[in-house]
């Protein structure tokens, strides 16, 4: 396909960060550092409300920190669905507080998923001496996926391939498809360049030929333990150096790999948008002072001509002359006090 490239009006999947608290010290995180910024329960239905009317994505997702942060996160998870009935809505979560979660909170997660809520549950390995590494509290995980199991609600397991958990990942393949019934996928999930990991980046990561074995592993050890059933995705190709000398894949529209600015954005605790919830020193606007059409307009001109790789890898993935980047330590921006009165006039 030649010519300039129709993108589309507003993302179709946008990533809602509900709190800027985490339990777990991950070395990957992609959200470090964190900022403790906890909206509340009338500011998050706001923004879901807003987003749903203005740019009503295809999928949600509700990410942190760590969303079961918040004693009210199953109101949270009732609010999206209800907010975005048509479309699709995910959480992601370490799963260390799910077995603290109360009866009655479980039957109301049970009753959201029933309705279309996928719950996602990251973990390395299930052995602590290899998840305690890049994760922590791994025994707290499995209790957490206990719980699920109890409730006979369905999971996915997130494990992100590293040389920390490359020798276990099909041993952990199979304990978790042996007893977990519940168990439908898992998203191997390729290790991404992020501001905490820095430089350790090369330390933690797997080749992509070394991905794929993997998968390929998962998926016959999946068939050997007649578990067909589960399903599993994540793994992509041609990421051998991510941070340079990639010759980038060009899809029919003619953008780049990735679609960061273009189809999919984040959302931090103040409401701030993102690229991604990776790429967080580029400011594209605020949902609680702009119109979704205004923040995506900004972000399609810039990100067009994203390339993949280089300054990706450091946070700075705009080629434009005067990025609109932000410091490190005031990462994610806070409401300027001349914007609280914005916020009180919005009735939040």
């Amino acid at each position: 396909m030649t010519g300039t490239p129709v993108l589309p009006s507003s993302p179709f999947r946008i990533e809602f960060e509900v709190t800027g608290v985490c339990n777990l010290n991950c070395v990957y995180c992609y959200a470090k550092p964190f900022n403790k910024i906890v909206p509340t329960l009338e500011r998050i239905e706001y923004l879901f409300k807003k987003t749903k009317e203005e740019a009503n994505p295809f999928e949600v997702v509700i990410l942190g920190g760590e969303p079961f942060t918040r004693k009210d996160i199953v109101d949270v998870l009732e609010k999206a669905m209800a907010a975005f009935e048509c479309n699709r809505v995910g959480v992601s979560t370490n799963g260390t507080i799910l077995s603290k979660l109360t009866r009655d909170d479980i039957d109301r997660l049970r009753r959201i998923v029933d309705k279309g809520l996928s719950i996602q549950v990251t973990l390395d390995s299930i052995k602590p001496e290899i998840n305690d590494i890049t994760r922590g509290k791994t025994i707290e995980t499995l209790e957490g996926l206990e719980t699920l199991k109890n409730a006979k609600i369905p999971f996915t397991v997130g494990i992100v391939l590293t040389k920390i958990n490359e020798w276990d990942v099909v041993n952990t393949v199979t304990w978790l498809g042996n007893n977990f019934p519940n168990l439908v996928h898992f998203n191997l999930e390729v290790l991404q360049p992020t501001f905490i990991l820095g430089n350790r980046y090369d330390e933690f990561r797997l080749t992509s030929k070394k991905m794929r074995e993997i998968y390929g592993a998962v998926k016959d050890t999946l068939i050997t333990i007649g578990r067909q059933d589960i399903g599993v995705s994540g793994v992509i190709d041609n990421c051998d150096n991510i941070q340079k000398d990639v010759d980038p894949l060009i899809d029919s529209y003619g953008f780049k790999t990735c679609l960061a600015g273009l189809t999919r954005a984040g959302v931090c605790p103040n409401g701030t948008v993102t690229p991604c919830t990776t790429i967080r020193t580029v400011n594209l606007g605020n949902v609680y002072f702009e119109s979704w059409t205004e923040i995506w307009e900004k972000a399609k001109e810039r990100f067009l001509n994203l390339e993949f790789g280089g300054q990706c890898s450091i946070n700075k993935s705009i080629r434009d002359e005067n990025p609109s980047l932000i410091d490190a330590k005031d990462i994610p921006i806070l409401i300027r006090k001349e914007n609280q009165q914005k916020v009180k006039i919005a009735g939040l």
